[in-house]
């Protein structure tokens, strides 16, 4: 799989959900200021659950949002883990993490850190 930046994401999501409407959400700007403008691809959250989603987040100190945001980027590696593992079920381990740093930094950074790979 090719790695993809936000607007490729944004873009590929849209594609797949079909969205002109797409699974219950349409396409809106995002919020969050990780994703720079571009838009999001499915809000189906009610603005009265965002509101206080982000009220209960904001009362979380630095330390415990870093902790939830650490949780969640090791179940999304461990969801890529899994996927390659189950696309790939005969790859070594050194094979998965070439893989996942593909996925994850892009072909040139896996190719320096895992060498030449094969396609």
């Amino acid at each position: 799989m090719a790695h993809l930046d936000p607007v490729g994401l944004a873009r590929w999501t849209r594609g797949f959900l079909g969205l002109s409407g797409g699974v219950g959400g349409v396409a809106r700007p995002c919020a969050s200021p990780f994703w720079f403008g571009y838009l999001c691809a499915v809000d189906d959250t009610s603005p009265a659950a965002r509101r206080r989603y982000d009220e209960l987040l904001r009362q979380r100190t630095p330390a415990q949002r870093l902790a939830i945001a650490m949780s969640l980027s090791r179940a999304v590696r461990g969801l890529a883990v899994a996927g390659i593992r189950s696309a790939q079920p005969n790859a070594s381990p050194r094979e998965v993490q070439a893989e996942l740093a593909a996925r994850m930094y892009g072909q040139e950074v896996a190719k320096r850190l895992f060498g030449p790979r094969v396609a």
